[in-house]
């Protein structure tokens, strides 16, 4: 009886420490997944917080008065493309990364909600197809557009 006993206490003592291994391995990947979720939702609203700069700060001053900057709605329309859109894209995508990362839980998922965005992120396909032409437009005008960023340093 005696060895059963000591071979009953070291089959336990093995168990609780592989159970003891397990779980810490869970609460580590648990905190990583915490992690990279809140590594994506500060990303996302540093991103649109850029967008928001780049719509409110720049394309909405020529857009209000393109003959002061002596640059067309044209030209315009070529430089920004369709920041305006893909702003609002990643308006509701961070709504969305907030809404989930408000109920974290364990098992909580977050890959589903760039899956579903897929139709709404190829028009990341014009908007850098457009990179070149964009920058040939801002090259034409950027003696005219010095204008423009010296009035944003003035505001700032």
């Amino acid at each position: 009886m005696d060895g059963s006993s000591s071979l009953a206490k070291a089959q336990a003592y093995g168990r609780g420490w592989l159970a003891r291994r397990k779980f810490r391995r869970m609460q580590r990947h648990i905190k990583t997944r915490t992690h990279i979720a809140r590594e994506i939702l500060t990303t996302e609203q540093s991103y649109l917080k850029g967008l928001d700069i780049l719509v409110e700060v720049y394309q909405a001053p020529l857009r209000e008065a393109p003959d002061k900057y002596k640059i067309t709605h044209t030209d315009i329309q070529a430089i920004f493309s369709s920041v305006e859109i893909l702003r609002n894209l990643h308006r509701e995508l961070l709504k969305t990364i907030e809404g989930r990362l408000d109920k974290w839980h364990p098992n909580q998922r977050l890959g589903d909600v760039f899956c579903e965005m897929v139709p709404y992120f190829k028009m990341y396909t014009g908007y850098c197809a457009n990179f070149d032409h964009s920058m040939q437009v801002l090259a034409k005008c950027r003696e005219h557009l010095t204008t423009v960023i010296q009035v944003v340093y003035f505001i700032k």
